[in-house]
């Protein structure tokens, strides 16, 4: 018999993240959003000022919800992913004979997911914030506050990609990949978090954290490709100074490897505070080539014309992302999405939340062994800050907890 599959996370845990999350950081993340709204309010026009009051009301009953663990009610603001959440919602309705689930009660992932998308229904019924991104400027800053660092990495990534490809230097990329997940908005509540330091001169300091590495299997994957195309699908999280690591990444990977072809997956809504949304991944394109610096330059024109002139490079915003699902259920939830993946010799996972779906956030044990039974290759990329981690050797795991 195989090892017992653990219960899946819940935020009734005292002393958990699940339960630190739904306690402290997302009823924070919530009042920062009202906040932003309020401070908003000087440049709205007149209806704008009216729905802007609507908006405040429904974000403080999301918060009152949650801080008093209340059941959760159907999403009503017709967009097109509605039908999927009400299934879903009167699926965990029925497990627990009638009773809808409670904000605590619930699986974490479930939980945190449907305030996220609460939120977005608590804007998507006043038609002047259809285009808002009530996250955007803490996005923004991000990127902004990186820029030296960013631009120190677009130098070395550019000189790395006008020599042969080097399986060390690739490995290296892959490092910086892992790291730029640290700046990640929601683990702060939304206070600043950026990257200030030359990124490669602090690598050979961290290596003794990285808890799995298997980049020389990913180099074997790439290098070793029989096919004509490489189909590369990298799984987005954070914008700014991550997503910065990640479009250097690709830019490495499609100038030396002529033969592949990438697709970046984004959410559709903003998400968990500094999650990349289209418009963020454009955004930062027009940035880095407007900056001033010569490599950000570079790289921006290489991967926009890869995106307009050749189709080597797609941007798309999937609904799946911003379901509370773990991948074993995209087949029933976004058949499209599950049958375009089915041609890809690899998808790239970054971050907790899209690892969150590859554990189905459960709480294993973090040397037991979990197959996530996805059809194609999978890399996951991630620092970790949720409880759920599996398949780690035994030395690691006795490394981080006496490194606490």
């Amino acid at each position: 018999m195989g090892e017992k599959v653990p219960d899946k996370l819940v935020g009734r845990v005292e002393k958990t993240f699940a339960y630190d999350s739904l306690r402290l950081r997302v009823p924070e993340i919530i009042t920062r959003i009202i906040d932003g709204v309020h401070r908003g309010w000087p440049e709205f026009d007149k209806e704008a000022k009216k729905e802007s009051s609507d908006i405040i009301n429904r974000l403080a009953a999301i918060k009152y919800d949650l801080e008093h663990n209340r059941a959760l009610v159907p999403v009503s603001d017709g967009a097109p992913d509605c039908h999927l959440w009400n299934e879903i919602l009167a699926n965990e309705t029925a497990l627990l004979d009638g009773k809808a689930p409670a904000y605590f009660d619930t699986a974490w992932l479930y939980s945190e997911c449907f305030i996220y998308r609460k939120i977005a229904e608590a804007f998507a019924f006043s038609p002047s914030f259809k285009f808002y991104d009530w996250f955007g400027k803490q996005k923004r800053k991000a990127y902004e506050e990186s820029l030296e660092a960013s631009c120190l990495l677009a130098s070395s990534v550019c000189e790395m990609a006008s020599e042969a490809p080097s399986q060390k230097m690739f490995c290296k990329l892959l490092k910086i990949c892992l790291w730029g997940n640290k700046c990640d908005l929601s683990l702060s509540g939304g206070s600043p978090s950026s990257q200030d330091k030359d990124p490669f001169e602090q690598l050979n300091s961290l290596d003794e954290n990285i808890l799995r590495n298997d980049a020389e299997d990913i180099w074997d994957l790439l290098t070793k490709n029989t096919e004509d195309t490489f189909h590369l699908d990298v799984i987005l999280d954070n914008s700014g100074y991550e997503l910065v690591t990640d479009l250097l990444f690709c830019f490495y990977v499609m100038k030396l490897f002529c033969y592949t072809k990438v697709v970046l997956h984004c959410k559709q809504y903003p998400w968990f505070v500094s999650d990349a949304v289209n418009h963020d991944v454009h955004w930062t394109l027009y940035q880095m080539s407007n900056s001033g610096n010569e490599s950000l330059a570079q790289v921006s024109k290489c991967l926009t014309q890869h995106l307009y002139e050749t189709n080597r490079l797609r941007i798309i915003a999937d609904t799946f992302w911003t379901l509370p699902c773990s991948i074993d259920a995209m087949k029933t939830y976004d058949k499209l999405l599950y049958r375009e993946l089915s041609n890809s010799n690899l998808v790239v996972f970054k971050g907790d939340l899209n690892y969150r779906k590859i554990s189905q956030d459960r709480e294993f044990d973090p040397t037991q062994s979990f197959n996530p039974g996805f059809h194609v290759p999978i890399c996951a990329i991630r620092t970790l800050k949720a409880d759920t981690v599996f398949g780690l050797p035994a030395e690691k795991v006795a490394f981080a907890r006496r490194s606490g």
